[in-house]
């Protein structure tokens, strides 16, 4: 005899609600596998000449402490912080441990799944919209090419990413 009711797949609650916050990280990292999978990276304009050996200046370096102070290269010496390496940043730690290529993919990776996220939370939390229409508004400012662009400088992705959650704690 039939069951009265097809069988019900189990989801919990909290993984089916944030399951657009997943496929936005994934997304972010599908904007980088290709180069990953194949062992390379984008080394025109900015990623060649400045991200890149940015990030070779911190390789195998000890994290943080071991990072370069000052840079005598760079307007007759200028210090390393405000250059796209970014030593002291904590979600640049994978430039310590990584070759350069694979640190700068990945740390565009996870800023761009970082901004998705925090401009889901902002639509939603500030215009009030749906998850649906927060997915769409994360989706434009986090992958509509703009905040791409910026992998060529880490420094400046790493603020766009964070600036939905200032906006967010501003209102808040």
């Amino acid at each position: 005899t039939p069951l009265p009711h097809p069988p019900r797949r189990y989801t919990p609650r909290h993984v089916k609600r944030y399951l657009p916050l997943l496929a936005l990280a994934a997304i972010a990292l599908a904007h980088v596998l290709p180069y990953l999978l194949s062992g390379t990276a984008p080394a025109a304009n900015d990623y060649g000449s400045s991200a890149i050996p940015a990030m070779a200046s911190l390789t195998g370096r000890v994290p943080f402490f071991g990072a370069p102070a000052w840079n005598p290269f760079v307007f007759t010496g200028a210090p390393a912080e405000v250059f796209a390496a970014m030593p002291r940043y904590p979600l640049n730690v994978l430039a310590y441990l990584l070759r350069p290529e694979t640190a700068l993919l990945l740390f565009i990776a996870i800023h761009l799944a970082l901004a998705a996220k925090g401009a889901w939370f902002f639509t939603r939390r500030f215009a009030g919209t749906s998850e649906t229409a927060a997915t769409i508004g994360a989706l434009a400012y986090a992958f509509g090419g703009a905040l791409w662009f910026r992998g060529q400088h880490p420094d400046y992705l790493a603020v766009a990413a964070w600036m939905p959650f200032v906006l967010w704690s501003a209102w808040e």
